[in-house]
């Protein structure tokens, strides 16, 4: 039985990119499945190598985001990065919006 592919949006500042591999690793480091079906989790972060860094707009920020989201199934956000970077993650949640996808806000610090 083929296993189902499910794209992740991970929000992140590489900056602080503890938070992103510590996400990474519960959800793309584990073998999942539902009943017989397998799931495989796909990372479609913005790698850190990405041009989306070297935006100089935000109409281009803008659109590198959407188009980075368009193509997720799930986007993730942790629960911490809003206050330190709402402008980055609002553009994410728009676009989560735009595109009718799910958001997953997690605190992966949290009890």
């Amino acid at each position: 039985m083929s296993a189902r592919q499910i794209h992740v949006f991970i929000s992140h500042a590489w900056a602080h990119s503890g938070h992103h591999e510590t996400l990474a690793s519960w959800i793309f480091g584990e073998n999942w499945s539902v009943g017989q079906k397998s799931l495989d989790f796909r990372n479609f972060s913005v790698p850190k190598d990405d041009p989306v860094h070297n935006v100089t707009s935000a109409p281009q920020l803008k659109t590198a985001i959407y188009n980075q989201v368009a193509r997720s199934h799930v986007i993730v956000i942790p629960s911490e990065m809003y206050a330190a970077y709402s402008n980055w993650i609002q553009k994410e949640i728009d676009g989560a919006k735009q595109y009718s996808k799910p958001i997953l806000v997690v605190n992966p610090w949290g009890q």
